[in-house]
């Protein structure tokens, strides 16, 4: 089952680059099939990624990895951003030979605070970028494209391995690292599984321990974690795909289609049908 994305990404086309205000991600989360850069060029909003809230300022830059969930919470009239966006195939060709910490660090940190001149070597190369995307004739456009966001990882490489790898612990806690574990089995396994004694189990540790790790490392009791991410995709679902709600249920492992909209209502407030019409 695929949910269709905006602006479609494929071999054939494998990246897009334009200013824009993001508004179809306004309170409509998108699993991403690729990854992204967004400069923020003016105005302020709050971004949702992974279920964690950031805020989007002038000269803030994101990067969004593959699979990432987003969602533009709330958005100033005038928030615009540059914005970057590329297949998976691209990303791996871009950041081969980086140390594996840096990715968990992009995990966990996706957003950077430039300061206006810190912000220009950047905004250059994302320039540069969408005036690539824009030239249709051009042959090699897309290895073109793939060097300047090199160049862009490579810069923000060299300053978090300077100025943060170096000063992380050589080992995550053994806390830290189970509830990494965990979100990484939350976003395999949530729309098929939604108790937490499957999640304790995976992780050969005790529902009680579990709740122990997640509350000293977010203060969220497991089962709240696990209803997060599937509301987000639940949401994604209702904005990206025309599913039928009892076809959803059924994907989703619910028993039916009432069951999955007293799920919905229970924790947004709204049902289903009220929420894919607002949209």
């Amino acid at each position: 089952m695929s949910v269709a994305q905006p602006h479609i990404i494929s071999e054939e086309n494998p990246f897009i680059a334009r200013e824009t205000d993001l508004r179809i991600l306004h309170n409509r989360p998108l699993r991403l099939h690729g990854g992204g850069i967004l400069l923020c060029q003016n105005g302020h909003a709050v971004i949702s990624i992974d279920t964690q809230l950031y805020d989007l300022r002038t000269d803030a830059q994101v990067i969004l990895l593959p699979g990432s969930v987003v969602m533009i919470e709330s958005a100033d009239s005038d928030f615009r951003v540059v914005c970057f966006y590329f297949t998976r195939q691209l990303f791996e060709e871009a950041h081969r030979q980086f140390d594996p910490t840096f990715f968990h660090h992009l995990k966990h940190a996706p957003v950077y605070y430039h300061s206006p001149v810190s912000a220009m070597p950047t905004l250059h190369l994302l320039n540069l970028i969408v005036l690539a995307y824009a030239d249709m004739s051009n042959d090699y456009r897309t290895e073109i494209a793939s060097n300047y966001l090199r160049i862009i990882l490579l810069n923000v490489y060299d300053k978090v391995r300077r100025n943060e790898l170096r000063t992380m612990p050589e080992e995550y806690t053994r806390k830290e690292d189970l509830y990494h574990r965990f979100i990484r089995l939350i976003l395999e396994n949530c729309t098929r599984h939604r108790d937490v004694e499957f999640y304790a189990n995976k992780l050969c540790i005790s529902k009680r321990y579990l709740d122990t790790v997640t509350r000293a490392t977010v203060g969220e009791a497991p089962k709240y974690t696990i209803d997060k991410h599937l509301i987000q995709e639940i949401k994604t679902l209702l904005a990206f795909s025309d599913m039928p709600l009892q076809q959803m249920a059924d994907y989703l492992h619910f028993p039916d289609q009432s069951y999955l909209g007293r799920y919905f209502k229970r924790h947004t407030g709204q049902s289903l049908l009220a929420y894919r019409s607002a949209l």
